[in-house]
């Protein structure tokens, strides 16, 4: 059962130069936990848009670490990456030309802008609100604060509520393992799922042929358990997790096919969970 928190919040309205400028420096992180660019482009130039129309924008949620004093993004990556990355004048890999927008910026990037049209985009003031955990001495409410807020647009999903709230080492091996040829010939998907549905797809097989014995549903809150277990790993621990893996997804593309865990076309993770533990 939830219990009250004590937290500390206060308001902040940065510009959009500055809180760009704070993620060049560090000082504002994105962490791994957020999903990278998932908005489409359309979307991205949209806010833009709204921006220089002079539209309100949601505010953003920031988590103040105690410890490095960093602001760690809660809600809002989207919307921050949009206006970093329409400064740095790319996004995912392209030039960042505002497109699908009904007014005099369609086509431009922030360097067609006019001066007037410069400076008046880096001095918009986005609002910001800082939040920072005093009791309990712990940052579960960062999980709360996830689960609340993100109820509009692309929802988080359990792997990337997950990858956010808890990390560590074993999330961060996944994410290498996700890489592995052979693995991503199994899982029949040529590039990395930006929702991190792979990675839960490896976290699922370790977790099952680790812990199997452990195993109570649902399946969501054992992998949330097994990855919090695991979130501090010696360098043995990794070498043998990725030992293990890598070996027996090698084994099993070799020897069964690369097919193996398809039923007809699709990957049916019920019958990877058997075939890789067993």
């Amino acid at each position: 059962m939830l219990k009250p928190y004590t937290i500390n919040t206060t308001g902040a309205d940065m510009t959009l130069e500055l809180l760009s400028n704070k993620i060049d420096s560090g000082d504002i992180e994105i962490p791994s936990f957020q999903r990278g660019h998932v908005w489409p482009i359309a979307k991205a130039s949209k806010l833009i848009e709204s921006f220089l129309l002079g539209l309100p924008v949601p505010q953003i949620f920031l988590y103040q670490e105690p410890r490095t004093r960093k602001l760690l993004v809660v809600d809002g990556q989207q919307r921050l990456m949009a206006v970093h990355a329409y400064f740095q004048g790319t996004y995912k890999s392209r030039v960042f030309r505002l497109t699908g927008i009904e007014s005099e910026w369609e086509g431009k990037t922030f360097n067609d802008l006019s001066e007037s049209d410069k400076r008046r985009f880096k001095n918009i003031p986005l609002r910001s609100t800082i939040f920072e955990q005093v009791d309990p001495s712990d940052d579960t409410s960062i999980f709360e604060v996830f689960e609340r807020l993100n109820t509009g647009g692309m929802l988080l999903n359990a792997q990337e509520v997950r990858n956010a709230v808890v990390g560590g080492d074993l999330n961060a091996l996944t994410k290498e393992l996700n890489n592995l040829p052979k693995w991503r010939i199994l899982n029949n998907k040529s590039e990395p799922d930006n929702r991190y549905r792979d990675i839960e797809f490896i976290l699922r097989l370790i977790a099952l042929e680790n812990s199997y014995e452990n195993y109570r549903k649902p399946m969501g809150s054992f992998l949330t358990n097994f990855l919090s277990i695991n979130k501090t790993l010696t360098h043995q621990e990794k070498l043998d997790i990725t030992n293990k893996f890598t070996r027996t997804i090698e084994l099993i593309c070799d020897v069964l096919g690369e097919n193996t865990f398809r039923l007809k076309k699709t990957v049916n993770t019920a019958l990877a969970d058997a075939i890789y533990v067993g």
